[in-house]
């Protein structure tokens, strides 16, 4: 069992808490533990969006006690009547998830005050506060949250698996009768998990982005990433495309089509622009993660590669097509065309995704 920084972190912020609460005796310590667990986010942005909803339901809850309090008293009725109106207050300011801590606020208010009624509030509204205060400085200082590397690994893994798909899916068009359709769909589905997976992070990211440029003045592209993510998930959903195509063209060959030195030919040029592209998208995100001058110049080298052997393999392809004649090849030359056509597609992909990117470069160069 792996037992997370979450997790630990929680245990410890219930120990501080309940620990200054019995320092200061203050009573109800356990509103204070309820708002250090529910305060205790994934990231320091959203334990301070947490946090002040627990807060602000809080004196939701003291405020509604005491008006009631002091114009009808305390009884169950009015305990009751007191609840009502606080979940739907809460409600009205979408604090739904705060309605349990603002309900027994009201309660204890009004059922167990007692005669020295300025401590009692003030006791009961300092309670929260100190359960957030606990909850983020525990969050901040130990074992921060670190959402850019989350976004770093994800993008990483969605770009490994998207590599083995790629080779998988382009090489099973020419293999034809072996292809393995199962093993290639269980990639696609964990592409899409993956994908999920990271898009959770980069929106974890955004949102403590804004307390981090307060905090310690970090500054994050999160455009790029986001844009990057993007990227990546067109060409997964091309070789999506592929992936089909090559699953049906495997239904229709039912054994190995018979291949020509044209063919051939055609297959080493489909092979050599596979390796070219993979190697440009791993290094694409390499240099929007670690940007460095000589990457920069690997990658503008490959994209000129890339262009090259897009037009040898267009040469290659009216080869084939020239020795190919007749009805019995139509349908592997609209095969090869749309294979052509998709690795085209996420070939404009990643030169977009560069051009951008380098754009982008030149302006902060020029600040």
């Amino acid at each position: 069992m792996n037992i997370g920084p979450r997790v630990w972190k929680t245990g410890l912020a219930v120990a501080i808490t309940l620990w200054v609460c019995d320092y200061f005796s203050l009573d109800q310590a356990f509103l204070a533990v309820v708002a250090a667990i529910i305060s205790l986010q994934p990231t320091i942005s959203d334990s301070f969006k947490k946090g002040w909803q627990r807060i602000v339901a809080t004196i939701i809850g003291i405020l509604v006690g005491i008006v009631l309090l002091f114009i009808v008293g305390s009884s169950p009725l009015s305990i009751g009547l007191g609840v009502i109106i606080t979940i739907l207050i809460c409600v009205r300011y979408k604090l739904n998830d705060s309605l349990v801590l603002a309900s027994i606020t009201v309660v204890i208010i009004m059922y167990g005050y007692n005669d020295d009624m300025f401590t009692f509030f003030l006791q009961r509204t300092a309670l929260p506060f100190l359960g957030v205060f606990v909850a983020i400085i525990i969050n901040y200082f130990f074992s921060p949250p670190k959402p850019l590397q989350n976004v770093s690994e994800g993008l990483s893994k969605l770009n490994e698996g998207i590599e083995i798909l790629f080779m998988k899916v382009t090489r099973g068009f020419f293999i034809g009768s072996s292809y393995d359709t199962e093993q290639a769909e269980k990639l696609i589905k964990d592409l899409y998990l993956d994908h999920e997976e990271t898009k959770q992070c980069l929106e974890m990211l955004k949102n403590e982005y804004g307390q981090r440029r307060y905090l310690d003045g970090g500054s994050k592209d999160i455009k790029k990433l986001d844009r990057l993510l993007d990227i990546l998930w067109l060409v997964a959903q091309r070789l999506f495309d592929i992936h089909k195509l090559t699953a049906d063209r495997k239904e229709r060959l039912k054994e190995d089509e018979a291949k020509s030195s044209e063919y051939n030919g055609l297959f080493v040029s489909v092979e050599e622009l596979l390796y070219l592209i993979v190697s440009l998208q791993k290094n694409l995100l390499e240099q929007t993660l670690n940007p460095a001058e000589q990457l920069r110049e690997i990658i503008e080298q490959q994209a000129d590669e890339i262009k090259e052997l897009r037009e040898k393999m267009r040469d290659r392809i009216i080869a084939w097509q020239e020795k190919h004649q007749g009805l019995s090849n139509i349908n592997s030359l609209i095969e090869f065309s749309t294979l052509i056509y998709d690795l085209n597609k996420i070939c404009d992909y990643l030169f977009r995704f560069k051009e951008k990117y380098y754009a982008d470069y030149a302006d902060m160069d020029k600040k």
